[in-house]
């Protein structure tokens, strides 16, 4: 059904055999491939890029949030190139403005990605909501400051 390049690595998304539930296979996996006669089950209507804006490849519980945040001007330019989403804003932060800070909302997928993308910028960008997913990304960096012995 397709290939698709995320990251470092490349997927297969294709069904298995008489099956049509759509499966993805990270193809720096492979051993060993085998050619068959039987052809491809396409599920009805499928497109890849619908299947994409389903949050598929971004390992997602397929639960869309509204995400608030404030982001530097560093990462805001970074966002300005590649946005999270299609629906994504930027504007100047209240109280901030002055210094090149950037609100952000964007509806995304929820998932452990979206969390490890905000940690990987986590000097770049507060996040404001969802109230759950702040939570998270403070106790996530509350556990990292108690690794730092010499912080505490």
């Amino acid at each position: 059904l397709g290939l698709v390049q995320r990251g470092h690595v490349t997927y297969l998304v294709t069904t298995v055999a008489a099956y049509t539930d759509v499966r993805l296979f990270a193809l720096h996996r492979f051993e060993l491939l085998e050619l068959h006669d039987s052809p491809l089950q396409v599920p009805a209507g499928f497109t890849l890029a619908d299947y994409l804006k389903t949050g598929a490849l971004q390992f997602a519980n397929d639960k869309s949030i509204q995400l608030k945040a404030r982001v530097r001007p560093e990462l805001a330019r970074l966002l300005a190139e590649a946005p999270l989403s299609e629906d994504m804003a930027l504007q100047p932060a209240e109280n901030l403005a002055d210094t090149g800070w950037q609100q952000l909302t964007a509806c995304v997928h929820h998932g452990w990605q979206l969390e490890w993308w905000i940690l990987s910028h986590s000097s770049q960008i507060e996040v404001l909501a969802p109230a759950e997913l702040r939570q998270r990304i403070v106790e996530k960096l509350r556990a990292t400051i108690k690794l730092y012995h010499e912080l505490q």
